[in-house]
């Protein structure tokens, strides 16, 4: 796959399958208490990519009706993912094991649904999303399979403590 170049087959079949490697080893994970090295547990890694899955797709939404929002959130920048990712921990955290799977499938279902929605130049064009500032392909390969693939070791890893 190129950084220059992303079409929305191999998008939306990229999504999937890291979709599938997520659900399939959260699946597996057979403590949902054992945590990481960083102190998360398969649920938190679960309820975090929910919450950028869905920031994500809220963001497109809110463009399409013209509303420039506050990105990743207001009151939050860029500059501040560190804290914005430790305030979705801890409202997270609490929640049932039920409740976070849920809001995995369906903000992947969401995700699926925009990403089925655009085409080749939706993803590759800058000028197609101005509120972005850059090509779509950035925001959705950072928010959903990119960013699946950065926790799938952390997954596997709790798959192995938990047997």
């Amino acid at each position: 796959m190129s950084d220059e170049f992303l079409s929305a087959a191999d998008c939306l079949r990229e999504f999937r399958s890291a979709r599938a490697e997520v659900e399939a080893l959260a699946a597996r994970v057979s403590s949902w208490t054992v945590e990481d090295g960083d102190g998360w547990n398969a649920k938190d890694h679960l309820a975090h990519l929910s919450a950028w899955q869905e920031r994500m797709v809220r963001w497109f939404e809110e463009g399409a009706r013209g509303k420039v929002r506050d990105r990743p959130e207001p009151d939050f920048g860029f500059d501040q993912i560190d804290e914005l990712n430790a305030r979705d921990f801890g409202l997270a955290r609490e929640r049932p094991l039920p409740e976070v799977q849920a809001t995995f499938a369906r903000t992947a279902d969401a995700v699926e649904a925009l990403i089925a929605s655009l085409n080749d130049d939706d993803l590759n064009r800058a000028d197609r999303y101005p509120w972005l500032g850059f090509e779509a392909r950035h925001t959705i390969i950072g928010n959903t399979f990119g960013h699946h693939r950065e926790h799938l070791d952390h997954l596997r890893a709790l798959v192995e403590r938990s047997a």
